[in-house]
């Protein structure tokens, strides 16, 4: 057995894990497909009993794949058990319960992240409401705003993954040289996607932004008395100026806001890092005006979350599988993912003329390297509405999103 680039050693009959290692339930006795790489793979549950997964001695090999964190800190790494160590990197997802190899391009359907853009959380309940579609219910219901309309989701490969991915961040921080900022209101990430080969026959992933544009949703966090700490340490005559202004009429607090920067890429679902994230942070103030900013279009925030550590992996396929046979939800949730690789642009246009800009870059020390900065998300929740019909897959799935009301 093999995928593109790394070959597999596997027992034939079952294969246990290590003290500490939890097995998933996979007591559904209903079949699905996965693709890691260039490998196809058929997943079908047995039982399991003690932590050990059994599977006849046939075709079929038991394994079980468990993600860990190095202990250099390098990332997220594939361990196989009863067979080979598994570098990480894309191509790789957490699978359990027996497989057998069939050769056939058919979808990979695991995870996201979007992430928190990926900065995002906990699965909310779905509006009453659709963008372009009516809202969708049971195992669909937060999938609401999703590109399956737009020709683009068609050009996925026959057999290929299609769908729509969301994710939800339910907390987190974001820091800038130390300095901390709070995310407590949840961040939601979603997307459509579609799959296809490029030139060197690898699966690689297309993100087609939701109908109305809202890729990322935030809601800004407010710090009391922030523009005080922030902008009102400077001695700055003109700077005193709108600090007096700012404590004379109240206008002191400060609100912070993430808003993207320029489209999602990278975007992988099987990869530790799913996805590369543009943003750029509006600090928010009267006396500050409408555009200020740390980051830009032209010069943003580039985050790269990574699992750290992946959460629990499950997946839920069509309640109707005689009808939609290639469809499912993938979940992966409870799930922290982490950033300190990114850099921090300056704050231009704060305050009239810009007034503020150096105020404010000098007590956060911007430009600020990567190296010393840092993303927490805790608590997301990634889920990913995946068709992988042969042709047509976003009618299909539009079908069951339309089956799932009825």
């Amino acid at each position: 057995m093999q995928s593109s680039s790394h070959k597999i050693k596997i027992a034939t009959d079952q294969a246990r894990a290590p003290p500490g290692v939890r097995v998933p339930r996979c007591d559904d006795p209903r079949i699905t497909w996965w693709r890691t790489g260039r490998l196809a793979l058929e997943i079908e549950k047995q039982r399991i009993g003690n932590g050990t997964i059994v599977a006849p001695r046939s075709a079929y090999a038991s394994i079980v794949l468990t993600a860990r964190t190095p202990a250099d800190g390098s990332g997220l790494a594939w361990n196989l058990i009863q067979g080979v160590a598994q570098a990480p990197g894309k191509g790789r997802s957490l699978m359990t319960c027996s497989s057998r190899i069939r050769r056939a391009l058919v979808a990979p359907r695991t995870m996201l992240a979007l992430a928190a853009a990926l900065i995002s959380a906990g699965a909310a309940a779905a509006p009453a409401v659709a963008v372009g579609y009516p809202a969708p219910g049971g195992i669909y219901a937060p999938f609401t705003d999703c590109p399956l309309h737009d020709p683009e989701m068609r050009l996925a490969a026959p057999g290929f993954a299609m769908g729509c991915i969301k994710s939800v961040t339910a907390s987190g921080s974001f820091s800038v040289n130390g300095i901390p900022v709070p995310i407590t209101n949840p961040v939601t990430v979603q997307f459509g996607t579609y799959s296809d080969l490029d030139s060197s026959g690898n699966q690689v992933f297309h993100v087609v932004p939701p109908q109305d544009g809202k890729e990322l949703l935030t809601e800004p966090e407010v710090i009391p008395g922030g523009l005080l700490v922030l902008v009102c340490l400077s001695a700055d005559p003109s700077v005193a100026r709108l600090c007096e202004t700012a404590m004379t009429s109240g206008h002191t607090d400060l609100s912070v806001e993430v808003q993207l920067a320029g489209p999602i890429t990278n975007f992988s679902p099987l990869a530790a890092t799913p996805f590369t994230l543009p943003v750029k942070v509006k600090l928010g103030n009267p006396l500050l005006g409408g555009k200020c900013y740390i980051g830009s279009d032209s010069d943003p925030i580039l985050l790269n979350p990574t699992f750290n550590p992946v959460g629990t992996l499950s997946f839920e396929s069509d309640p109707d599988p005689v009808r939609f046979p290639n469809v499912a939800v993938l979940a992966i949730t409870g799930s922290t993912l982490t950033d300190d690789t990114f850099s921090v642009p300056v704050a231009t246009g704060c305050g009239p003329g810009g007034v503020a800009d150096a105020a404010i870059n000098t007590m956060l020390g911007l430009p600020s390297p990567s190296g010393n900065n840092h993303l927490v998300l805790n608590g997301n929740d990634a889920l990913f509405a995946d068709d992988f019909s042969a042709t047509d897959q976003a009618r299909d799935l539009l079908a069951a999103f339309k089956a799932s009301t009825d």
